[in-house]
């Protein structure tokens, strides 16, 4: 009987001794580190130059006084509608005998600006009025960095957006500057800039209430492609001067380089390297290893 005791207690012995051996070996054994994963597919991707730009009427019609003398009271307040050959207005000359000078519209179009409201003299030349088109000749200007510039070429498509309206509009680049001029940043640097000159595409009926000197925000795309291969950006690094990422496989992450295309800052285009359905790592961490164990961080 001591004997079986004994044998028990023996087995036992080693049976708690396994268990501790066991623990310990886990306790020190390499965990897989906790990453973020994002998977590699296609679509689109769109690389854009931004800037804010501004409406403008193309052709804008100055109408001035013809002579000097009494300009009567004008009727027109900005934003009316005046047709050709409509009457503005009268002025009385200033010479003794002369008969009043009456001044009508040139063009179609809406008044956009009065200078002179009337009741008072005005000498001749002087600008009373300006004339324009905004339903079918309003158009949009954006001053770009040179350096941007050369980066586009006229007929490349345009988003217009924040301009107040919940749509956006859709443009075309029409023209270019040959010529840079020097201008003050809001932070005090002298930059180069290109006028860069932006034709609506849709109908006028899209821009309702959008006038002459209006602000809005132009997306001139640079390149598109409807089903490229993306990467996300926060997975790409540099390693020895050639781009990389963590391809992770079976809970392995394998450093992978990549040749990459175009990028929008939130997707890469994948070139070669990777293939469609393949998972990377978000944001590697220097401790990172090529053959580390890995597992995807449980989302808060």
């Amino acid at each position: 009987m001591a004997q079986k005791r004994r044998r028990s207690r023996n087995f036992l012995t080693l049976v708690a001794i396994a268990l501790i051996a066991a623990a310990m070996a886990y306790s020190f054994w390499p965990k897989p580190a906790l990453v973020d994963l994002g998977a590699v597919g296609r679509g689109p991707l769109m690389v854009t130059i931004d800037e804010e730009g501004q409406t403008r009427v193309r052709d804008i019609t100055l109408v001035s006084a013809p002579t000097t003398g009494a300009l009567e009271l004008i009727a027109l307040r900005s934003g009316d509608a005046i047709d050709k050959g409509q009457r503005i207005g009268g002025i009385s000359s200033a010479v003794p005998g002369m008969l009043e000078e009456v001044i009508v519209a040139p063009a179609d179009g809406q008044v956009l600006q009065i200078y002179q409201a009337g009741g008072a003299m005005v000498v001749a030349g002087s600008p009373i009025l300006e004339i324009g088109d905004i339903q079918s000749d309003l158009e949009v200007v954006v001053d770009l960095l040179s350096s941007d510039v050369v980066a586009i070429e006229a007929g490349a498509p345009v988003l217009l957006g924040g301009w107040g309206g919940g749509t956006t509009l859709e443009g075309v680049v029409a023209r270019i500057d040959p010529v840079a001029t020097t201008r003050i940043s809001a932070l005090g640097v002298q930059e180069q800039r290109v006028d860069v000159t932006i034709d609506f595409t849709g109908p006028s009926e899209e821009r309702q209430g959008l006038g002459h000197g209006f602000r809005l925000e132009a997306r001139i795309v640079q390149w598109s492609e409807d089903a490229a291969l993306l990467a996300p950006a926060s997975a790409l690094f540099r390693e020895n001067g050639v781009w990389s990422v963590f391809r992770v496989a079976e809970g392995i992450a394998r450093l992978t380089p990549v040749e990459v295309g175009h990028s929008d800052g939130i997707h890469t285009e994948i070139l070669s390297g990777l293939g469609e359905g393949d998972v990377v790592v978000l944001y590697p961490s220097s401790s990172l290893v090529d053959g580390g164990a890995v597992a995807e961080r449980a989302a808060e």
